[in-house]
């Protein structure tokens, strides 16, 4: 399973006035420079007054979703809006590549995200942050609970337990404790936070998922 060949974007560092709640915003960006093997989306570390920065991405990305308070993207109107954008399309044209299917699958049965994971989609998964403090996944905040977006991208089998590569936009290493980029998780521990997502939650053993597939030429 090989991890993504870009750095992890995180929402914290970002310099976006709007960062604490940019986790859809960001995971959407993760995304999209998966999705076109780094031709599309923000570069880090680029200075925030030019548009390639996190900061330029994450008010054009509110801008598609029709979203301009400071608050988290609603997951299946907004955040999926922003994903059928026009104007993420001709960026991806721009590129030379055919804008990326995408797919919203609002209480899928958890066994098809390790499908789509393993038809090598990457799985946009929203969480309940909180439940997932309670599972192995390492969280990166000691004191957010809630509806959170990460992004899922890889299979691999090991001993019977199915893995991906965990991109979770608050692993930004900031201090001790703290993860910094792609983790390489079991897919099963996301299960309960994914059925405990928002309300009405979708279930044990369901989850609400954007489903993103490779871009091509």
């Amino acid at each position: 399973m090989t991890e993504p060949t870009f750095p992890l974007l995180t929402q914290l560092d970002s310099g976006a006035p709007t960062a604490p709640a940019d986790c859809s915003v960001v995971t959407l960006e993760n995304a999209v420079k998966w999705a076109s093997d780094g031709k599309v989306g923000p570069i880090k570390g680029v200075p925030a007054m030019l548009p390639q920065s996190q900061r330029s991405w994450a008010a054009e990305v509110r801008k598609w979703a029709g979203v301009t308070a400071n608050r988290g993207l609603l997951f299946h109107t907004e955040t999926f809006r922003a994903y059928k954008s026009v104007e993420l399309a001709k960026l991806f044209r721009a590129a030379g590549l055919q804008p990326p299917v995408v797919e919203f699958a609002g209480n899928v049965g958890w066994g098809e995200v390790g499908r789509r994971l393993k038809a090598g989609q990457a799985v946009h998964l929203a969480i309940d942050y909180g439940v997932l403090r309670n599972s192995p996944v390492p969280v990166n905040s000691l004191t957010f609970s809630g509806g959170h977006s990460v992004l899922l991208v890889g299979f691999m089998r090991e001993h019977y337990h199915q893995h991906t590569w965990y991109g979770d936009p608050l692993a930004d290493g900031r201090r001790a404790g703290i993860q910094k980029g792609w983790q390489d998780e079991r897919l099963l521990n996301f299960r309960a936070a994914a059925g405990a997502f928002g309300n009405p939650h979708p279930g044990a053993g369901r989850a609400d998922c954007i489903f993103v597939h490779k871009a091509v030429a």
